[in-house]
């Protein structure tokens, strides 16, 4: 097997991981830059996560940045790291390339203890939001930089650039400058550039959120066919809620340094594992209710059968959380309706003043007032074709039920 002698380089400059001193051994990574469509060869899955964080803690003073972060990465998947501003997510990112030291706990990578190797010695490709590009650099001569500092070959850098730049789909913009490319490709290029030292794990962090929301899409879509092909192990930070869902295999949740809820897209929405995941994913109304005993709840005056609820003891206080796509609107009139009209479910009906609407392109946010809810004020999503239908406006007045199956009831902690 050949070897790979680098020279020491800034890897959080550059994008790109290295070897300082001690030579590391390459593998063959050949099958990612067959051309697209060629049968993907994928190394040997020996069941060991190829990514494991142990007991991770981060300290700045009094300041706990990360606190027992434990985690296990697959070979070969996307996880995103997802979380508010300064819940940690950015500083596992960090501690995982070597960028920060952690204060304790332990980081191995395919086997090996990597806690206490510097960023240079460490396996991985990185790509940051600012890009980092070489502005003096051609593009080609940017992806070429690793492989040029480990004195590899001129044909084979020649090869492997014109391979990448192929696959990230910038075919003849080697000879260009960074400056000439738009904010989409440039980011094309660092990802180019983390790639071409063929690492085992690639780091993104929330490289896409410099760029425009169209350009956004499909990017993040282009990645995840890329990650897919080269079955390169990925961890990608982001704030963007939609972005996580819809590329990731599995989704860390973060608040406050700690780890919420790991698992996939599917899993933290319908089925959050703690009262933050619960209100922090996707759209969720926070109601309070009382447990009545065997799945029994009762909200706003109304009994529900809540085959999903925890075994609670009878009086307990709940907070519950009710998502917009789980009500359904039956009606909605100039009036307040003299009686609830059950729909054919037999199912409670609330009766809600409409306060404002959202329009939002494929879905309509009602917000609306409802007297008999302690809250009042409670979130229903329609279809536009609902919405003119049944000509929900600022004023009137709807009837609606809910899904009781999908609630999320969570008892209060006091």
């Amino acid at each position: 097997m050949s070897e790979r002698h680098a020279v020491p380089m800034n890897a959080e400059l550059t994008g790109q991981s290295a070897s300082a001193t001690v030579p590391l051994p390459l593998r063959d990574t050949s099958y990612a830059f067959e051309p697209q469509g060629a049968p993907t060869v994928r190394p040997q899955d020996t069941g060991v996560p190829y990514l494991d964080i142990r007991h991770l803690h981060k300290r700045y003073g009094s300041f706990t940045a990360l606190q027992s972060v434990s985690l296990q990465i697959q070979r070969g998947e996307l996880v995103c790291f997802l979380g508010p501003s300064g819940c940690g997510k950015t500083t596992l990112l960090r501690a995982i390339a070597g960028l920060e030291a952690q204060t304790s706990g332990e980081i191995w990578q395919d086997g090996k203890n990597i806690s206490e190797l510097p960023a240079a010695q460490r396996d991985y490709g990185i790509v940051f939001q600012s890009y980092a590009l070489f502005p003096n650099l051609t593009v080609a001569d940017n992806v070429a930089y690793g492989l040029v500092s480990q004195r590899q070959p001129k044909g084979l850098v020649a090869q492997k650039v014109h391979a990448l730049l192929e696959t990230v789909g910038l075919s003849g913009s080697g000879p260009k400058y960074p400056a000439q490319l738009s904010g989409g490709q440039q980011q094309r290029v660092a990802l180019a550039r983390a790639l071409a030292m063929s690492p085992g794990l690639l780091l993104l962090d929330e490289p896409l959120s410099a760029l425009d929301a169209t350009v956004r899409v499909h990017l993040r879509n282009e990645i995840r066919a890329l990650q897919q092909r080269l079955y390169v192990t990925t961890i990608m930070v982001t704030h963007d809620q939609e972005e996580a869902m819809a590329i990731a295999d599995r989704v860390v949740v973060m608040n406050h340094g700690v780890v919420e809820q790991v698992g996939t897209p599917m899993e933290i929405y319908q089925r959050p594992a703690t009262p933050f995941v619960a209100e922090f994913i996707g759209k969720a109304n926070k109601l309070q209710a009382i447990a009545v005993g065997d799945g029994g709840i009762t909200l706003g005056g109304h009994k529900l059968f809540c085959p999903q609820a925890p075994q609670l003891a009878k009086g307990q206080a709940l907070d519950v959380y009710l998502r917009p796509e789980d009500c359904s609107v039956h009606n909605c009139t100039a009036m307040p309706p003299a009686a609830s009209v059950p729909p054919a479910t037999g199912a409670p009906v609330w009766t809600a003043r409409v306060e404002h609407l959202e329009f939002l392109g494929a879905t309509c946010i009602v917000h609306a007032d409802v007297p008999r809810l302690p809250e009042q004020r409670i979130q229903l999503q329609l279809s536009p074709a609902q919405w003119a239908q049944l000509d929900v406006q600022p004023g009137r007045w709807l009837q609606f039920s809910v899904n009781a199956t999908q609630l999320k009831i969570f008892a209060q902690k006091y």
